[in-house]
């Protein structure tokens, strides 16, 4: 079944962006994270009390679209350009950024932040995004950018079939 929640934030921002905006989706996405800033030094460290920042980029469930930048040892503003590719990525995915602070053996991790984001939240005129990260101690922001690369139309992707929900037709997704 189609969300229909997703399915109208689509259809409402269709009407305010125009149909060239959602007229189409990508059959493939290319996400590059660029840099992260306003993060803080951490109170108390032993070493510099700099975080060492990597970003874990997935799809939420589908374990096999994860990947991570490399870490930057030690800086405040680290710098990445790092670019994934998302063959599939369909208009209920959400693609989940969490900064982390690697930690030397034997001491875990520590999440910095996070922001997940939707199809219709990642189609800006520019591809450019600032994040502001929820779960974060700081004002800490990741900067992304996003492009589609072949798009299709929608109509290809989503089948819709008969009901009603508002102006728009809608009764469940079918694969084609």
């Amino acid at each position: 079944q189609l969300a229909l929640g997703s399915f109208k934030t689509q259809v409402h921002k269709q009407a305010l962006l125009g149909p060239h905006r959602l007229s189409v989706m990508p059959s493939q996405l290319q996400v590059t994270i660029e840099a992260a800033s306003g993060l803080q030094k951490k109170k108390g460290g032993i070493i510099s009390g700099r975080p060492s920042p990597y970003v874990v980029i997935e799809v939420i469930g589908k374990e096999d679209l994860r990947f991570q930048t490399p870490i930057v040892k030690h800086n405040l503003a680290p710098m990445w350009n790092f670019t994934v590719g998302f063959e599939k990525f369909d208009v209920e995915d959400t693609l989940q950024l969490t900064l982390m602070d690697s930690k030397s053996w034997p001491r875990s991790d520590k999440q910095l932040g996070k922001a997940s984001l939707r199809l219709e939240d990642m189609l800006s005129d520019d591809g450019k995004l600032e994040l502001v990260l929820d779960e974060c101690e700081s004002n800490a922001v990741l900067s992304v950018a996003v492009v589609a690369v072949g798009d299709v139309d929608v109509h290809e992707q989503v089948a819709l079939k008969a009901g009603a929900v508002g102006d728009v037709e809608v009764h469940e997704q079918v694969a084609l």
